[in-house]
Order: C-alpha cells, then structure tokens, then sequence
C-alpha cells in the first residue's frame, strides 16, 4: 500500500473515525494522573527505521527509571530493527503490503491488546488519525500523544504533547517521558550518543563474509525513501565524488545499500564510475545485515535516511546531506556526523511533521548546491586519518 493512499485513508477515514469516537471519549471515565500504574507500557511508532531508531533514547530511558515492560507497535518490516535490543520485550506488527492486510492486522492487534492491555501508551506518531483511534481502542488508562489541529483527535488522549519545532525529534520523543513523571536532564541525549549500542544475537563476521565485503569500506547510500525522493542528492554528484575518492584510495571498496525498488537507481550510479570496485547489495540484505555492514564501515555517505541515524548508533563517521529537511530536527546526534546543508535558502527546509513531508518541489536548488568538492574535502579529511 502506498505512503500517499495511507495518508488520504487517514486523513478522510481517519477523520470520520475521530469524529464518532470523540462522543465515545466523552463518557470514557478517565482516571486521575496518580491512579495508573506502570507495568507494562506501550510505544507506536510506524514510520521510518530511521525515527524508530530515534526512540531508542527513549526505550532506555524506560528501561533504567521504570524498568516497565515495553511492548512496540509497528510495521511487519520494522521488526528486525527491534528484535536485536533487549530494551524491548515484545514487539507487535501490522503488515502494511496491501489495504486487506493492513485491516486484518488492524484487528488482530485491537484483539491482542484487549487480552494484554498495556497501563499507558505513548503514540509517537505525529498527529497522525490512525494511531490516535489505535490508541484509544486499546484503552490504556494513559494514552500520550501529540497535539494536533484537530480536537476530536485530541479527545482521543488523556494527555497531550506539544510538538516542539525547535528541537531535535529525538527531544520530542523522550519529553513525552513527562508524562508519568519521568523528567531527564537537558544533556541526556548527548550522553546517550556517547555510546554505542551493541544488538544481540547477531553474527557479524558471517554477514560480512555472505556480503563479499574488504576489510576497508564505505557503505553509499544515494537513495532515499518514497515519502520525498527530493532528499537525494544529485546522481552525478555521486559519481563525481566516488571518483574523486577512487582516484586518492584505490583499496576502498564502495557498498551500495538501498531498499529493493532502489537497486536501479543505485546501478544507473555504478554505471557511470570509473571504477568497478563496487558491492551493489541494494535491496539484497535484510535490516540486520545492513545493521552490521553499517556497523563495521570506515564511513557512510548517505542522504538523509534511516542508514544515517543506525550509523550514530553505533558512533560510525558519517556524511550526510539535507535540504528538504533540516539536520537541526533530523539529524545524527553523534559528534563523527558532518551535515551538508544549505541553510542560506528561504524555500528550506519545506517538508515537516506537519505536511506529511510533502514536496512538489521541481527544482530542489537546496541539494543541487551541496558541491561534490567541498563533500570530497571533509570525506578525505576522514579517509586520510584511518
């Protein structure tokens, strides 16, 4: 099912369903902030590795104050991501392939919560209709959520969230934590990014081997996903900054990552380099693969994706490009990250939380004025003290 028929289901269906379970909201009996417990908390996030990986402050922040039991909501093709930490104990999926699935699994999770509701729920989407109707069927004595334009959305929730634009969206997620009275201090998140984050039960020495991958490599990732293609940087930038890089470091293996109906893009690229010392394993790994070959990389260059934000988990030296958005919301929080972005333009960043990221820019100048020579500057300043 495509991004853009989710979003009109959600803005036209969604609405109604707000509409009608707002009366229902009504006559809900809530309880008082201090009559909840803490047991068993639930967080929905569906959209994006990247911003689920966002949450991970959060998830350990639970897990070190509270020690709650933390049950995540999400799509089927999140779940790897979420398997290999042991800050989440079970991990529920909608598979999101087709309408049908997507209404079968809708309902198999109403059941599976009406057997095992959890005491509160954090709805880490933002304003989106469905997760707030999810929310409240579940029926958590606290349901958190974020405020939107809509009051019979926000009837939905016993406590409401400001959307904080100013800050990182990793902020946004674990001030929610106030909620039940958690507060952590300002420079939690730089602690946080300190560290790595070691995922479990993954053989890296296997995946690197199955991969065919050198000892020395960069992983490229010069795709983006479907929510806004206008995030990647120009292709023939791509292969003028690789071939700037091959001529200065000729044993660097380039390994090309990407989701499957990427792989083409990714090979239009490869076409055009000089040389073919290349990997294409677009759309060939799975999440955990990709979590170690990120993991054991010399660097990462990347639009801005889901890649980038796994590789500060794991502190691995990144370039990445914005435009469309600005790294000040969406980016890396670990200090080996230099952000490319052109904040000199009026017209960026035009795509936030609050137009589902939406962009019919047809020229995006925010991107095309990222120069492959200034990139290959600081890629080399990087290579060079390896």
């Amino acid at each position: 099912m495509s991004y853009q028929l989710m979003i009109k289901l959600d803005s036209i269906l969604g609405g109604i369903i707000c509409f009608i379970l707002s009366f229902l909201a009504k006559f809900r009996k809530y309880v008082s902030n201090n009559n909840f417990g803490k047991e068993d908390i639930l967080i929905i996030k569906f959209w994006g590795v990247g911003s689920i990986s966002l949450t991970f402050p959060l998830l350990f922040a639970i897990k070190n104050n509270i020690r709650s039991k933390i049950t995540f909501l999400t799509f089927e093709s999140n779940r790897e991501l979420l398997d290999h930490i042991d800050e989440v104990d079970n991990v529920v999926t909608v598979r999101n392939n087709n309408i049908f699935k997507f209404g079968i699994d809708s309902i198999k999770v109403l059941l599976f919560f009406a057997k095992n509701r959890p005491s509160i729920t954090f709805d880490m989407e933002f304003f989106s209709r469905y997760t707030a109707i999810i929310s409240f069927l579940i029926g958590s004595k606290k349901r958190c959520g974020y405020k939107s334009l809509s009051k019979f959305q926000n009837s939905l929730y016993t406590d409401l969230n400001l959307f904080d634009p100013s800050k990182h969206i990793s902020f946004n997620f674990y001030k929610m934590l106030s909620n039940i009275g958690v507060n952590l201090e300002e420079d939690y998140l730089q602690r946080f990014y300190k560290k790595r984050i070691d995922f479990k039960e993954l053989d890296e020495e296997n995946i690197l081997k199955k991969n065919s991958l050198s000892e020395k490599y960069i992983v490229i990732n010069p795709n983006s996903s479907n929510l806004c293609y206008n995030r990647r940087w120009l292709p023939e930038y791509f292969v003028s900054l690789l071939n700037k890089i091959r001529k200065q470091y000729r044993d660097i293996q380039f390994v090309f990552v990407g989701s499957k109906n990427e792989r083409k893009y990714s090979e239009h690229i490869i076409d055009l380099l000089d040389n073919h010392n290349v990997i294409n394993i677009t759309g060939e790994t799975s999440l955990s693969d990709l979590l170690i070959i990120i993991k054991r990389a010399q660097l990462l260059i990347t639009n801005d994706s889901g890649p980038m934000h796994l590789a500060s988990l794991f502190q691995i030296k990144c370039i990445s490009f914005f435009g469309p958005e600005t790294p000040a919301l969406y980016g890396p929080l670990n200090k080996q990250n230099i952000n490319f972005y052109d904040n000199e333009l009026k017209c960026s960043p035009c795509v936030d939380v609050y137009n589902y990221k939406y962009c019919n820019c047809n020229n995006n100048l925010c991107m095309s004025r990222i120069l492959p020579d200034s990139v290959f500057h600081s890629v080399d300043k990087i290579l060079s003290g390896l």
